[in-house]
């Protein structure tokens, strides 16, 4: 294990936005994955939305971040069997939200990819990929938008 975060006090309000910088390795990534819920910080407490996270198990997690939490991974994460369309609306329905295939359709829309609705990620440049990863972060509009 590499110990990596220490002593950090941060917070950030309501409506704002937060860029954190720095150079190569110096646990950025690390950070947001444990902001997000999506890595359990050894020690401390990460308070997320009014909710302290640190305790939590993973089902747990997963049900706070439901809806709420949304991520767009460094890589993107996209789902290769599935078209941008289905990587969307499989967030969408995962957060329980009405007609995920339509609002899919509108979010890809949004971000100028109606065009590539039913292509599949290996089908796409990189920027192509990396919207669809934020369209899948944005359509359940969450109240928090964690972005590698």
């Amino acid at each position: 294990m590499v110990d990596i975060l220490h002593s950090i006090d941060l917070q950030i309000t309501q409506g704002s936005s937060c860029a954190l910088v720095g150079p190569s390795g110096s646990g950025k990534s690390s950070l947001l994955m444990v902001m997000a819920g999506l890595e359990q910080a050894t020690s401390g407490r990460v308070t997320v939305l009014g909710k302290d996270i640190s305790a939590m198990s993973e089902a747990e997690l997963a049900q706070f971040r439901r809806g709420r939490v949304g991520v767009v991974f460094q890589s993107f994460h996209l789902i290769p069997s599935m078209t941008a369309l289905q990587n969307v609306a499989t967030a969408l329905e995962l957060a329980g939200q009405p007609d995920p295939f339509e609002r899919a359709r509108a979010k890809l829309a949004d971000l100028g990819l109606a065009h590539r609705s039913d292509h599949f990620p290996k089908q796409m440049s990189g920027g192509e990929q990396q919207r669809v990863a934020l369209a899948r972060a944005l359509a359940p509009n969450p109240k928090l938008v964690f972005a590698d």
